[in-house]
C-alpha cells in the first residue's frame, strides 16, 4: 500500500516537472521568435539607412535642403531605434 502511495506521488511530481519543462520550452520558443524578429528589424534598418545616405547625397547635389533635413531625421530615428533593440 505504501508503494502504491509513493508511486502515486511520483506520478504527480513527474506531471508537474513535465508541465514546467513544457512551459520552459514555450518560453524558449517565444524568446527565439523575438530574437529573430529583432535581427530582421536590424537588417531592415541597416539597409534603409544605406538607402537614405545614398538618397541624401543626390538631394544635397540638387540643393533640396528641406528634403536633406527630412532624410537626416529619418536616418537618425532609425539609428536610435536600432540602438534600443
Amino acid at each position: 500500500m505504501e508503494i502504491a502511495y509513493n508511486d502515486s506521488k511520483l506520478e504527480v511530481v513527474e506531471y508537474k516537472i513535465n508541465k514546467i519543462v513544457f512551459g520552459f520550452k514555450e518560453m524558449q520558443s517565444s524568446i527565439q521568435q523575438g530574437i529573430t524578429s529583432f535581427k530582421q528589424r536590424i537588417i531592415f534598418i541597416d539597409k534603409r539607412v544605406l538607402e537614405l545616405e545614398a538618397e541624401k547625397k543626390v538631394v544635397i547635389a540638387a540643393r533640396n535642403f528641406k528634403e536633406v533635413a527630412r532624410i537626416t531625421i529619418e536616418a537618425k530615428s532609425m539609428c536610435v531605434e536600432k540602438e534600443s533593440i
